[in-house]
């Protein structure tokens, strides 16, 4: 009898052990995690907002701005900063977003302002420094 317990809990070991090796654990859900990850992608066209000194990807599914060297990023409400388009991302409080990127209305792409289309290289060769 005592031999067959040995040989369960060593067969209940061996089946723990190969389920830790393999296959990830089960992780708990957040709730926020069920959103669709950002996805960076390069935009085809930015528009210079004339006079402002701030261009805007108009193309894409999050808000893009760049202002003063830096990108603005608006995804879903909560506001990043980077120093470059595909650098890291640093969250920023509202109240820190400069003026000019927060004057945008919620229907900037429907209502743009007044404005130069340039392709994203082009723009990048024009107002990225070197």
């Amino acid at each position: 009898m005592t031999r067959r317990i040995l040989s369960l809990s060593t067969l209940f070991a061996l089946l723990i052990l190969a389920g830790c090796a393999g296959a990830p654990k089960e992780l708990p859900m957040d709730p926020s995690a069920a959103e669709a990850p950002v996805v960076f992608e390069v935009p085809e066209i930015m528009c210079v907002v004339q006079g402002k000194g701030i261009s805007f990807a108009p193309d894409l599914h999050v808000d893009v701005f760049h202002f003063e060297g830096r990108w603005f990023w608006n995804i879903r409400g909560q506001w990043y900063w980077s120093r470059t388009y595909l650098g890291m991302l640093y969250g920023l409080e509202e109240k820190h977003v400069p003026g000019a990127v927060r004057s945008f209305s919620r229907d900037y792409r429907i209502t743009l302002p007044e404005c130069r289309e340039t392709t994203f290289e082009e723009w990048s060769r024009e107002f990225t420094p070197r």
